[in-house]
C-alpha cells in the first residue's frame, strides 16, 4: 500500500487513457484537451479528491499503526 499523502494526479493525456478519454468523447462530443481538463479538475479538487483520499489515509493510518517500527 502507498501513502496517499504522497498521490499525484494521474496523466490524463498519457496513452494509458486514450480508451477512457475516447469513451468520454464518444458520449460527449467534447474534445480531447477538454476531458483531460476535467478529468484532472476532478481528481484534484478537493471534494472528489476528499471521498477516496480520505478513506485511504484513514487505512494507511491504521496500517501504518500496526507495522513494526
Amino acid at each position: 500500500m502507498v501513502d496517499p499523502t504522497d498521490e499525484v494526479c494521474p496523466d490524463f493525456a498519457a496513452e494509458f487513457y486514450d480508451n477512457i478519454r475516447g469513451d468520454i468523447h464518444t458520449a460527449t462530443g467534447k474534445p480531447d484537451a477538454q476531458i483531460i481538463d476535467c478529468l484532472r479538475q476532478k481528481a484534484t479538487t478537493a471534494e472528489s479528491k476528499n471521498r477516496t483520499n480520505n478513506g485511504r489515509k484513514k487505512s494507511w493510518l491504521s496500517l501504518k499503526q500496526h507495522l513494526p517500527a
